[in-house]
């Protein structure tokens, strides 16, 4: 508060932070998930991610709450676009409502195993994750032929 010259005093202005990047997430997918019909989904999932990094940055490194509010607004947008992204590409991979039912059901429920299970689940997140790099990095040209395959394109 002291950094941004605020005062939550009157008003609770942090909530602004929290309001901006809900705003981004809600508005960026319907403006940009769409486009993955037609140019495919890994630019879309490379493009947002890109993004959301690029405004991590500004939004550490906020001069001004101005900023920060700015930067929020289009981080959580390019953050939301990737995650809705997800149902679209488990649609190309499994075709007819049941086959797909299970996969769309364990992708709703990690989002709900991540805050249920709390600090263990942040644990097995990075062991998967370092797995998964590790992974990658030695079958990396049959994975990047698997996702074509899959119509991860």
């Amino acid at each position: 508060e002291a950094e941004f010259g605020i005062s939550q005093a009157n008003f609770p202005w942090l909530y602004w932070a929290t309001a901006s990047w809900n705003v981004g997430a809600a508005v960026f997918p319907l403006l940009f998930v769409p486009l993955t019909e037609n140019i495919g989904r890994m630019p879309g999932y490379f493009a947002s991610y890109i993004l959301f990094l690029i405004w991590l940055i500004p939004s550490a490194t906020a001069p001004n709450f101005a900023t920060l509010i700015v930067t929020r607004f289009f981080g959580g947008g390019a953050s939301s676009v990737s995650i809705n992204i997800v149902s679209g590409t488990l649609t190309d991979i499994w075709k007819g409502d049941r086959e797909r039912s299970i996969p769309m059901s364990i992708f709703g429920m990690t989002v709900l195993l991540e805050s249920l299970l709390g600090r263990s689940w942040e644990v097995l997140r990075r062991r998967i994750l370092i797995g998964d790099g590790f992974i990658g990095y030695v079958k990396s040209p049959g994975l990047a032929r698997s996702c074509y395959v899959y119509g991860i394109q």
